[in-house]
């Protein structure tokens, strides 16, 4: 049987089960937002859910969901089919597991408010990019596609970029390469040490408290219209 088909049968004997509270799991500029949803049919691997909390305001956008629940043996990956914010009702579609995924979303990381540009020093050969998220393990990082020739995955490269906190250079790892739109996306994972990590410390606190006061706000703001 196809995973897919696997999880729609799981979903299917959770409901009959009457197990049917989940919990929806996506970011906003690397902040974790939960939504807490019904399950109230599966058909034609196919699950038709009841969200329950403003925070289905994050699935308006999405593409995809994480689906939470107790019952489940791991968490699962599925795309959002439909959605209205109006009723709060939500189709989803092409479960996955979620696997290592669900490990590196909840992982504190945060999105810069204004570009931070970060310089990058590969096999002796230098390029600009910019800051895409930020966390205690290391960064993503966006270049132009004619740059991609100079990095490649496990490659070291030298980094260097300013926060408002003061400015920090260290090394990292390439991890993952990948390539959303015109560019090309770096995970980097920091591999030096020293007082640098204390500067990553203070800008995500800092950032974080900034996407929150966002995010309460456009909460509010969708509870106002509804």
């Amino acid at each position: 049987m196809e995973t897919s088909e696997q999880i729609s049968a799981d979903l299917k004997a959770l409901l009959t089960a009457n197990h049917t509270c989940f919990e929806f799991l996506n970011t906003y500029k690397g902040v974790p937002v939960i939504c807490r949803a019904i399950l109230q049919k599966v058909e034609k691997q196919m699950a038709y859910f009841q969200a329950r909390t403003p925070e289905m305001v994050m699935l308006e956008k999405a593409k995809t969901t994480q689906i939470l629940s107790e019952g489940l043996l791991e968490p699962i990956v599925a795309h959002i089919a439909s959605f209205d914010s109006h009723t709060g009702k939500v189709e989803l579609i092409k479960f996955a597991y979620a696997g290592s995924r669900l490990c590196n979303r909840k992982e504190l990381r945060v999105e810069p408010g204004d570009p931070i540009e970060v310089a990058l020093e590969c096999d002796q050969k230098t390029c600009n990019g910019h800051l895409a998220d930020i966390s205690m393990r290391g960064i993503g990082a966006r270049v132009a596609a004619k740059d991609e020739c100079l990095f490649g995955q496990n490659k070291t490269v030298s980094l260097r970029l300013r926060l408002p906190e003061g400015e920090m250079q260290t090394s990292g790892r390439i991890r993952n390469i990948s390539y959303p739109g015109d560019q090309v996306r770096l995970a980097i994972e920091f591999t030096g040490a020293g007082p640098e990590k204390t500067l990553v410390v203070r800008y995500i606190l800092s950032r974080r408290s900034e996407i929150y006061g966002e995010l309460h706000q456009i909460l509010a703001e969708y509870e106002k219209f509804r």
